[in-house]
């Protein structure tokens, strides 16, 4: 606890992927019934979450390596490792503070839009958690956390989508959105499984490093690739997995 306040990269991208979460508990357990709370709990973390993200984005957009922090969650005898943490780099600093924009963008658009719906503070718990799911899947040190985090995007996806749920059509959108972009993410999960069983790290900056050197059975490698792009596929509504678009 006392790395965190005497590192403030550590802090700051800690306050980015934490906060939505806070945001969300918060407001599913204290607040659901005061909307002006719920509202400005939500769409204030967020933009905390942007300021923080822009902070890392301008300070180690530069830097000389990758920045990890990680937390080692499981290790196999052969050396396979699963950890879970961040992974500070340009790519994945770009892609957090897309995120946070973006969802800062619609949360301050919804308070307009959304005025006067009863069920406003919800809405505002599930923004948070796809907020949350996003960015952490963003900064993943991993395979696995990334996967995880990928399938609670899905999971905030599902929720907004059948935020209506008193209405068929909307019961009968999130259902169809659930089991086409499921599909999707079975090929990712397989696409995981593939490096497992070839005994290849699932650590981003391993894959890169055994991926330049030329050490991943090329059969392997396109294998697994092409399943986890079936993820991708799925969930970015890509041909033939877009059926589940309205």
């Amino acid at each position: 606890m006392m790395q965190l306040f005497k590192d403030p990269i550590l802090l700051a991208i800690a306050t980015a992927t934490t906060l939505p979460f806070l945001a969300m508990a918060v407001i599913l357990i204290f607040t659901r019934h005061n909307v002006r709370l719920s509202c400005t709990i939500s769409v204030g973390t967020i933009g905390v979450s942007l300021m923080s993200a822009l902070y890392l984005l301008i300070t180690l957009w530069n830097a000389p390596a990758p920045i990890e922090y990680k937390a080692l969650w499981m290790m196999s005898g052969n050396a396979i490792t699963i950890s879970f943490g961040y992974l500070l780099d340009p790519l994945s600093l770009l892609m957090l503070t897309i995120v946070a924009v973006i969802s800062s963008m619609v949360q301050i658009y919804s308070l307009g839009y959304m005025a006067g719906d009863p069920g406003i503070t919800r809405y505002y718990a599930f923004q948070s958690l796809f907020a949350w799911a996003m960015m952490t899947m963003v900064i993943a040190p991993g395979m696995m956390q990334l996967y995880i985090f990928w399938e609670l995007v899905g999971l905030a996806s599902y929720l907004l989508i059948g935020y209506y749920y008193e209405k068929y059509s909307a019961q009968q959108a999130c259902k169809k959105a659930f089991v086409m972009t499921r599909l999707g993410d079975i090929g990712f999960f397989l696409g995981l499984v593939t490096l497992l069983l070839g005994r290849v790290s699932l650590e981003i900056l391993d894959l890169n490093q055994l991926a330049s050197a030329h050490k991943i059975e090329p059969y392997l490698a396109t294998v697994s690739a092409l399943l986890i792009f079936g993820g991708v596929m799925g969930k970015s509504a890509q041909f033939p997995l877009l059926t589940w678009l309205p």
